[in-house]
């Protein structure tokens, strides 16, 4: 068969095909899925979308609102440590770098105040009894001196129980007493014997403990002190030691007192400023004065403040050790003193500076008036050369922690109304 004759495929009638219609769906961009090109914050975010700048800005109100609830946790959390922990360790004072506690000052005020408080209500107590006695007729002159010496005491007492002079009394037994720690411990290095005599002991603190807690009035109680000032056995205990540790050193120092006892000779002039001092002191060594050189009755003429001496060549006297400015016997009865030697300024426990000459030393008698008095007054007059002493060094108290509310009792009330105690008519003399 040839390719002529060959047939073609027939091909099947093209079928009409029916036109399909296409359904378009136009798909609007959601706005949340743009990019606006608007930077989020300090010119970055232009690249985000809507949608993620606003995970971020919920994720970024959310933080800011937890930071301010933390914040504001951290603010009270804060106050409270600072009410509790921080202000109560701060220091109030500090004596040769040892600090002395806000929480320290607050609860010896406590005790102190407290232990004022039943001495005072116990005299009141047997003032009223004894007044009674005598409006019911017993004018006994026993009586009558009892009361007006109990009177006297009285108005002593309320004078002293007041809120300024009972925060700065506690101060000042918180300064003295580690100014007495500290001068205990050097006694106790130059005479080792000295040790018992200047330790307070267990028994002695539970003994004083015993008498506090008897003291206090009637319808009030020491565990009702211990709760409103929120104070421990302990704490009253180191308050009780404060003031046994004054006790024992006054004991100690007066004991020191003897008769016949070594005596100085020196000779001052006494300025009222360090600068003057100074001057007086060149002067000195310019002109080279030496003990029985006139020029010092000029000087002291001149230059000197204490008219005690200064008419007569500011000479001393001779100074039984406590009976002069405690200051300037710090420099007087150092044991190493020799005749000739002389000061530089020193400042007196009086607030004035004085260039001194030692002139001699020798064992004089002192009379027993004398004596008496300086045993007396032997504690005061230590501490008072202890506080201008240059190897201490004592901080200014802070006085606005003194009276804080924080620091000052609960009870007993600083500031409580006291009766006016006024002395009983004079007993009548028998004709």
């Amino acid at each position: 068969m040839s390719n002529s004759t060959a047939q073609t495929p027939k091909q099947r009638p093209s079928q009409a095909r029916t036109p399909q219609r296409t359904t378009v769906r136009r798909q609007t961009a959601h706005l949340e899925g743009r990019r606006d090109g608007k930077p989020l914050i300090f010119g970055w975010g232009k690249h985000l979308t809507r949608a993620e700048k606003s995970r971020i800005q919920t994720i970024a109100a959310y933080g800011f609102g937890g930071l301010v609830i933390v914040s504001l946790i951290g603010v009270f959390v804060f106050a409270i440590i600072q009410q509790n922990v921080l202000i109560p360790n701060s220091a109030i004072v500090t004596i040769n770098g040892v600090s002395v506690s806000q929480d320290t000052y607050r609860k010896t005020l406590a005790y102190k105040a407290q232990d004022e408080w039943n001495t005072l209500q116990k005299n009141i107590a047997t003032y009223n009894d004894q007044g009674q006695k005598i409006a019911n007729g017993d004018n006994s002159q026993e009586l009558t001196d009892a009361q007006n010496a109990l009177v006297s005491q009285l108005q002593s007492q309320t004078q002293q129980y007041k809120q300024a002079g009972i925060t700065q009394d506690t101060m000042d037994l918180l300064v003295n007493d580690q100014l007495i720690q500290h001068g205990a411990q050097k006694i106790i290095e130059q005479h080792p014997e000295a040790e018992k005599a200047l330790t307070v002991t267990q028994a002695d603190i539970d003994k004083r403990l015993d008498e506090f807690k008897k003291a206090f009035p009637k319808g009030q109680t020491y565990a009702d002190f211990l709760s409103k000032n929120s104070m421990t056995d302990g704490d009253v205990k180191a308050a009780i030691a404060l003031q046994l540790r004054q006790q024992i050193m006054q004991n100690y120092l007066a004991s020191q007192y003897t008769s016949p006892a070594r005596q100085v000779h020196a000779r001052q002039i006494e300025t009222n400023d360090k600068a003057s001092a100074q001057a007086a002191l060149d002067k000195i060594r310019k002109d080279q004065l030496t003990a029985t050189d006139a020029n010092w009755n000029d000087l002291a003429k001149t230059t000197s403040v204490d008219p005690n001496s200064k008419d007569a060549g500011g000479d001393m006297g001779w100074i039984a050790e406590g009976s002069n400015d405690a200051g300037l016997e710090l420099w007087l009865f150092d044991p190493n003193r020799k005749v000739g030697d002389l000061s530089d300024p020193i400042g007196s426990a009086g607030g004035a500076y004085s260039v001194i000459q030692f002139l001699g030393a020798e064992q004089k008698s002192i009379d027993d008036s004398q004596l008496q008095g300086l045993k007396d007054n032997a504690l005061n007059h230590w501490l008072s050369g202890q506080r201008v002493a240059t190897f201490n060094k004592i901080s200014t108290p802070d006085a606005d922690a003194m009276q804080a509310s924080r620091n000052l009792p609960k009870t007993p009330d600083l500031n409580a109304q006291l009766p006016d105690f006024q002395l009983p008519a004079q007993v009548p003399s028998n004709p």
